[in-house]
């Protein structure tokens, strides 16, 4: 509703009747109404990593990768499950999360080397919590 409203005030000058303000204004709101409505049915919810396929037997290995994607800052860690768990394209990723594809390798890059990192040191037992 906030976001209509915003919509509505920055589009003021656009506005040729003002007897049609009433009108004009709900049509906003509807259509941003709309635009959230499409957002949220492209989303996909995020897989539970406790039913998550490994690509190892080890279950210490599983809770220990389990442990560090849980440890990623939020945006990050739904780039890894979506890419990694769900198979999704770099690409689709980028479109349900707003993001451009470009930042979308950036953070799982960022990601990747975070994991590599935490899980190199909870191996060797220096794990800085």
């Amino acid at each position: 509703m906030q976001e209509a409203i915003l919509k509505a005030y920055k589009s003021l000058p656009s506005l040729r009747q003002p007897s049609f303000f009433k009108t004009w204004l709900f049509r906003i709101l509807i259509n941003e109404c709309n635009t959230i409505i499409r957002r949220r049915s492209s989303m996909i919810p995020l897989l539970n990593l406790d039913e998550a396929q490994y690509d190892t037997p080890n279950p210490e290995v599983r809770i220990d990768l389990r442990e560090a994607v849980y440890r990623l800052e939020e945006v990050s860690r739904t780039i890894i499950i979506l890419h990694y768990f769900r198979d999704l394209p770099l690409r689709q990723i980028a479109e349900m999360l707003d993001l451009n594809e470009g930042a979308v390798k950036t953070r799982l890059h960022r990601a990747r080397v975070t994991l590599s990192e935490w899980l190199t040191n909870h191996k060797e037992g220096e794990v800085n919590v």
